[in-house]
């Protein structure tokens, strides 16, 4: 019963990280690349119900999914790899509170220093809070950050990917893509410490995207149980 309950979690989670990829699409073809400070700023304060508000409410939910998942992948394999599901495990609770923060923050903090920002005694304090925790153009502080959450996260997918392969013919497909997504996303780290966009963004996606494929066998095979 345990296999089927985390394979509806698991197919869940692709439905909503799909959404997400969607949304994200179709924000860039309505409002360009967010390059700029000022682009930002203004695609924050507009607050599209789609592609701002429903997008970052869809993210929680996606972050909560996805810690579940590997929450769960950790229950299934701590009998055969105690060891390792373990060291995966601790990993966990780091990458959900930098994620959630992130996505949290522009439901709940951005706003309101957007309400803030025209208060003239709070302007410049509002403005440099802005620049740094509006999540999702090119300069954001907080988009480090949550683009370091996936590199957390990539220590479990790795160790957990390793563990599927090695568990049993039905998972060994959406081990391996797990493995690899987490490969992919172990690049992301390097990328934010020495201040390399190149070796963040192209790792992030091949990491979303190849763990995307993951959650399919996987979420699969458990519903076989």
């Amino acid at each position: 019963m345990k296999y089927k309950t985390l394979g509806i979690i698991t197919m869940v989670d692709l439905i909503s990280i799909s959404t997400w990829l969607v949304l994200m699409v179709m924000m860039t073809t309505t409002y360009g690349e967010l390059d700029t400070f000022e682009k930002a700023l203004d695609f924050a304060s507009q607050r599209n119900w789609l592609l701002y508000t429903l997008n970052y409410a869809n993210a929680v939910i996606f972050t909560i999914l996805n810690t579940m998942v590997f929450a769960g992948l950790f229950a299934v394999l701590r009998n055969d790899f105690p060891l390792w599901a373990v060291i995966g495990f601790v990993f966990l609770p780091v990458y959900a509170f930098l994620a959630l923060f992130s996505y949290l923050s522009q439901l709940v903090i951005v706003p309101r220093l957007i309400e803030m920002i025209t208060i003239p005694e709070y302007q410049g304090a509002a403005s440099v809070g802005l620049y740094h925790l509006i999540q999702n153009w090119t300069g954001s502080t907080l988009g480090y950050i949550d683009q370091f959450s996936y590199f957390i996260l990539g220590i479990p997918s790795l160790i957990f990917g390793v563990a599927l392969y090695r568990g049993g013919k039905n998972f060994k497909l959406a081990g391996l893509l797990l493995a690899f997504s987490g490969v992919s996303c172990l690049l992301i780290g390097p990328g934010v410490i020495f201040d390399l966009p190149a070796l963040i963004s192209a790792p992030s996606m091949l990491g979303g995207i190849l763990s995307m494929l993951a959650f399919i066998p996987l979420s699969l095979g458990l519903l076989r149980g």
